[in-house]
């Protein structure tokens, strides 16, 4: 089951596209997930994944993650324990 529940309009002329989200249940690893699409690509990421994507949105937006300055790219693997971002 799947429920659209969002769709992003960029911000960017040309190329860019628009990117929609769909929460669903089920699918390779079951349990519940958020899909981003954006044109035909998509990712599709579990619950915990998502919550460490918005703790990186609130860290960007707070000014903690900057454009310019160097930062240690993470990799959030799917997972059923507590995920999160860490400072170590």
């Amino acid at each position: 089951m799947s429920n659209d529940i969002a769709r992003f309009e960029t911000i960017r002329n040309g190329n860019a596209k628009d990117m929609d989200i769909t929460a669903y249940v089920g699918g390779d690893r079951g349990g519940r997930a958020v899909q981003f699409t954006i044109g035909k690509q998509y990712a599709s990421l579990s619950e915990n994944q998502l919550r460490v994507l918005v703790e990186l949105l609130e860290s960007r937006l707070d000014g903690r993650i900057s454009a310019t300055e160097s930062f240690e790219k993470l990799t959030i693997p799917t997972q059923t324990g507590n995920a999160g971002v860490s400072d170590s």
